[in-house]
């Protein structure tokens, strides 16, 4: 098995390549975010990668989760970090509520943007909205969902057949400590000693923080590595470093003036990667296409490859045509001005949480 990130679906000689279709915590636009059954209905949604997220549980076992707090998720307020798997997290789970009353809480639904923090206080409303979205993806369960352990994700990827030829995109949170790296270098190991020939070719490691990112260097050499972020000039360090082969940036990022257009073509002048997330929207989609991204990064797996899928011949002459501007599906007061204003504020905010974690990070080590 040979599937090399990323991993374009080819339609046929007359198609160009597409970006790959990768499923943001599965298909979390329908099912429970970073669970089995995510993952399982993104693959028959037609996703060629699944990304998700990992942290790092109080007894050290790593698990899947976005957040560092289990609340919004499995409606019980525990922080991973500080909080053994064994025994405790391992007893959490979701079930569909219409066939098993033995669920007592539901937690949040897509508080989706890595720009309010993870631990932040949610006003009434918004726990009811949360709540909503949980009950809805909840009711899409045929049975009871817990929080998985990345060995056990790992294990799948290894062993089901419907994982055969998936990717796997490996979101190491922000809240991550170098160390996390060699954490899941060794339990790809543990389930398949070829990390060369194995894994490598089908794992992308997406990393936040430049200290990760040098233990990536010397653990995760095998690896691709790609920096996730919101931040221009910060992904600009990161792809002047030969081990990173390309970025994850908000959509955001990319689509906010000519700036955006512009990081794009300098990165693929560098010959780096360029993948975006959240990508939800069909306008959306189509301006992925037409800037030549290398992957979408979608709550909606099937909607993407539906798209793809129906895109005629003549409908992929227009979204390429010389003449026809990627930015030709963004508005232009969305493109020229909220962008760019949603742009530097989610700058401020992702520097500020950077600086509260090394700011926490040094006093534990003092």
């Amino acid at each position: 098995m040979t599937l090399h990130i990323p991993s374009p679906h080819v339609f046929g000689s007359s198609k160009p390549n597409f970006p790959v279709n990768i499923g943001h915590r599965g298909f979390n636009g329908k099912y429970p975010e970073n669970t089995l059954a995510s993952f399982e209905a993104a693959i028959d949604a037609g996703a060629e990668i699944i990304e998700f997220d990992v942290q790092v549980a109080g007894d050290g076992v790593v698990v899947v989760s976005h957040d560092p707090n289990t609340q919004r998720c499995f409606g019980v307020n525990h922080e991973i970090t500080s909080t053994p798997f064994k025994g405790v997290l391992d007893r959490l789970s979701i079930a569909n509520p219409d066939l098993d009353t033995s669920i007592s809480k539901l937690g949040g639904g897509d508080m989706d943007d890595d720009i309010k923090s993870e631990t932040a206080t949610y006003t009434y409303q918004e726990q009811i909205q949360l709540s909503d979205a949980m009950l809805k993806k909840a009711r899409n369960l045929t049975s009871s969902q817990h929080l998985p352990t990345f060995l056990e994700v790992a294990q799948k990827f290894a062993t089901d057949p419907k994982y055969r030829n998936v990717g796997l995109m490996i979101d190491i949170k922000m809240t991550n400590e170098p160390g996390i790296v060699k954490k899941i270098v060794d339990i790809l190991a543990q389930v398949n000693p070829d990390l060369t020939n194995y894994w490598a070719p089908r794992t992308v490691l997406g990393i936040w923080r430049l200290d990760v990112l040098r233990e990536a260097g010397v653990v995760g050499r095998p690896f691709s590595v790609v920096h996730i972020g919101v931040s221009r000039s910060l992904a600009r360090r990161f792809i002047a470093m030969p081990q990173v082969s390309g970025v994850s940036l908000h959509h955001i990022a990319l689509s906010s003036g000519a700036s955006g257009e512009a990081f794009i073509q300098e990165a693929k002048s560098q010959a780096r990667y360029v993948y975006s997330w959240t990508i939800n929207s069909l306008d959306l989609m189509k301006w992925a296409v037409a800037s030549d991204l290398d992957g979408v990064i979608t709550d909606y797996p099937d909607i993407y490859a539906q798209l793809r899928a129906g895109l005629t011949d003549d409908q992929i002459k227009r979204i390429y045509a010389p003449d026809t501007a990627a930015h030709a599906f963004i508005p232009w007061i969305d493109r020229n001005v909220k962008n760019i204003f949603f742009y530097y504020l989610l700058e401020l905010i992702m520097l500020g949480k950077m600086m509260l974690l090394y700011f926490n990070s040094g006093r534990k080590n003092t």
